[in-house]
């Protein structure tokens, strides 16, 4: 049996992250990319395989306990402009609990698995 020389992945991983800085008030995914929606994840022009996400608390003050929030991840199919519901689905929608500040706790992720193919 031949080597497999073209795989269906890279080698080299996309690593991508964003800094969510305000909220989007509506649950559908109608939102401006870069305002109220983030980008987190390009794929690549031969397909992508997305592992899982990470979400962790940054603050400006981390003395304080964070507060409790509901995350929705969106799949769109476009990266720019404003998302319609004809071009973007709701994925997944895990919520987290509050998060109280540790000096020894440097980073607490809250991670999600996806395992989606693109």
């Amino acid at each position: 049996m031949p080597a497999n020389f073209n795989p269906i992945f890279s080698i080299a991983p996309r690593v991508s992250s964003v800094r969510v800085s305000a909220a989007a008030t509506v649950s559908d995914g109608t939102a401006t990319v870069g305002t109220n929606i983030y980008l987190a994840f390009t794929p690549g022009t031969n397909g992508s395989y997305i592992q899982r996400a990470r979400f962790s608390l940054s603050e400006s003050t981390m003395s304080t306990a964070s507060t409790g929030a509901t995350l929705r991840i969106h799949i769109a199919t476009t990266n720019t402009g404003t998302l319609t519901t004809a071009n973007n689905f709701l994925y997944q929608v895990p919520s987290i609990g509050t998060s109280l500040f540790c000096l020894l706790l440097i980073v607490e992720y809250y991670t999600l698995y996806i395992f989606l193919f693109d």
